[in-house]
């Protein structure tokens, strides 16, 4: 199960009390909750670059900001 970093959930729940908000922890994975059994199988076809049209930006640009 994915997490939030503590000082990112520090964070978020002092933002939170502001607006009279809280951050709640759960136990199990709502999506996996959703989907129950009738998830469908990870799809394993091959990965591609999505033209730029789509993505607003050129790959290379990205891959150079991104790591």
């Amino acid at each position: 199960m994915n997490s939030l970093p503590v000082v990112d959930a520090e964070s978020l729940k002092r933002s939170l009390k502001d607006r009279k908000s809280e951050l709640v922890s759960l136990s199990e994975n709502l999506v996996d909750i959703v989907w129950g059994s009738k998830r469908p199988a990870r799809n394993l076809n091959a990965v591609f670059p999505l033209p730029i049209k789509f993505t607003g930006i050129i790959r290379d640009k990205l891959l150079q900001t991104s790591r």
